[in-house]
């Protein structure tokens, strides 16, 4: 099967005429190296000359195919097997070194590969879900073997063949080339027959039409071509006809209801190049066209229709195969169904009563203040501003600051004594807030605004808050290092400038940007958030 651990031998079918190759070739790790790189310049070169974009929906299925080079998915024409689109597989934390085995689940239109990570060791292959549209992926799990190709039956049921790995390095595999069914849901094989041994090369596909499993395997004269009954277990040999295949080796195929025969390709290892063709369930070979690329698996997928039944057409839904989900609520590239933490706030959904986050106004996947907003939440100092909402921009006033700042110190069930409305001319027994207010003027934390009053409808400036935060975390009487001049709008003269550089020096805030602090900047909900978690470590 492969020739190396970096570039996967995992064959295809149909040849033309007159190509071929002296004998199997081994390569060492500079060349592997080399080629790698190779199919990733190729393949940024496809994804330019294409635009890099998914394909164009359609009620008819696209064929897909996987580079064994690199980590790229391409949609092909399945009459000629040129190249039309190109995405890169990505995986959160991963790099596809090569892609073997590709197929598609007709029961539920997601699409699996069978690919080598760069961070594994050993002979197994990783089976992962992808997106088609995006190229985004999960990683299910390492099958243990080094899977050559994926075939679904027409019931949903997924199986993976293996190489025989003879002379190629890859050790473990199965001898003969085996068939196994995979477990979706962790990549587990479940062994099932030895098929026939080709001397390289191996692929399976299967046809709805008739309801056998078809194998290819081998190279130039020791080609096999195979149909198995997967209820009995029986095997039988297919003679070859047609376009003759010389040295090509088999490198993946599927089934195309549409032509009513087998789609795939060769290799020809020497040259790195192939071939794509067609073969018949009865053996018949028709050489099609010569590829500069040739693609390792095949396999159709449908862009427009709903897989998930959300209501939503796969190519308009960040997660098609996701019913919770249409679009990636968190931005980490991760869906619902394989996101223990949906809404990236630090807290598993097992244990997350807002598993999408609290507040509707408060995108997790774009504000930045989204965990601290989450964390308050949770710390009960502030259920939001009404409703599902938070109002992260609304400013926050002196009565909220001094609720805020009381329970961020005592905690969420803190309640302070009654107000007396004895303490500041504009605050009553019944004025919002009244006894947090009351209370921090018992703190020692504010003075009030002058004259007697507290002004509590009034913004709290960015300047304020330094002053009130590092009261509550020190005490009344602390006093902040004078100040250098850390920030440029906040010279050493102006109000609060030690406060404000003590609050940067705690690593409470970095400033408004610029270099700056813009101390007279109303502070918003948003950003007392940020305040309160870091001063109090909520």
């Amino acid at each position: 099967m492969a020739k190396c651990e970096s570039c996967i031998a995992t064959k295809t079918a149909t040849k033309i005429p007159g190509v071929s190759i002296n004998s199997q070739h081994l390569w060492g790790s500079n060349m592997i190296k080399f080629r790698f790189f190779r199919a990733c310049v190729i393949g940024f070169l496809l994804g330019v000359l294409l635009s890099v974009a998914p394909a164009s929906a359609s009620a008819e299925p696209q064929l897909y195919a996987i580079n064994n080079f690199g980590p790229f998915l391409n949609t092909v024409d399945p009459l000629t097997g040129a190249a039309l689109t190109s995405v890169v597989i990505n995986i959160p934390g991963e790099t596809v070194n090569s892609s073997n085995g590709l197929a598609v689940n007709p029961q539920t239109n997601e699409m699996y590969a069978a690919v080598k990570l760069m961070s594994q060791g050993g002979p197994g292959r990783n089976l992962i879900r992808i997106n088609p549209l995006t190229g985004d992926a999960v990683n299910i799990g390492n099958m243990g073997e080094p899977v050559a190709s994926l075939a679904f039956t027409d019931t949903g049921v997924l199986y993976a063949v293996t190489g025989d790995c003879a002379g190629g390095g890859c050790g473990g595999a199965a001898t003969p080339e085996t068939l196994f069914t995979v477990n979706t849901a962790n990549a587990s094989l479940t062994l099932v027959l030895p098929l026939g041994n080709g001397n390289d090369g191996e692929a399976i596909a299967f046809n709805p039409d008739d309801g056998f499993m078809y194998h290819m395997s081998g190279q130039g004269a020791g080609f096999i071509f195979e149909k198995i009954h997967l209820g009995s277990g029986t095997v039988t040999n297919i003679p070859l006809s047609g376009d003759l295949i010389d040295n090509e080796e088999a490198i993946g195929f599927t089934y195309d209801p549409a032509q009513g025969l087998f789609v795939g390709g060769l290799i020809d290892w020497e040259i790195e190049e192939g071939t794509y063709g067609t073969i018949t369930a009865d053996g018949v070979l028709t050489a099609i066209n010569s590829l500069e690329i040739p693609w390792k698996d095949y396999a159709f997928w449908n862009a427009s229709i709903d897989s998930d039944g959300d209501g939503v057409p796969d190519d308009e839904d960040d997660c098609p195969f996701d019913p919770t989900e249409t679009i990636d609520t968190d931005g980490d590239e991760i869906c619902n169904n394989d996101d223990l933490d949906d809404d990236n706030d630090g807290l598993l959904d097992a244990v997350d009563p807002w598993p999408l986050g609290r507040f509707a106004d408060v995108d997790p996947a774009t504000h930045f203040a989204f965990q601290f907003i989450e964390t308050l939440e949770r710390s009960g100092v502030t259920g939001g501003c009404g409703g599902v909402d938070y109002c992260p921009d609304n400013p926050v006033t002196r009565a909220q600051m001094a609720v805020f700042l009381e329970r961020g110190i005592n905690g969420s069930g803190f309640t302070p004594p009654p107000a007396t409305g004895l303490v500041f001319g504009d605050i009553g027994t019944t004025s919002f807030g009244a006894a947090f207010i009351e209370q921090m003027f018992a703190d020692g934390i504010t003075g009030g605004c002058g004259g007697g009053n507290y002004c509590p409808n009034n913004p709290v400036t960015r300047a304020q808050m330094a002053v009130f935060l590092l009261r509550a975390k020190h005490g009344a009487g602390y006093m902040p290092p004078p100040a250098t001049g850390s920030f440029n709008d906040v010279p050493i003269g102006s109000y609060a400038d030690a406060w404000v550089e003590q609050l940067a020096a705690e690593g409470i805030t970095s400033g408004c940007g610029n270099g700056n602090y813009c101390p007279s900047d109303p502070v918003t909900r948003a950003q007392m958030a940020v305040f309160l978690v870091k001063s109090f470590g909520l």
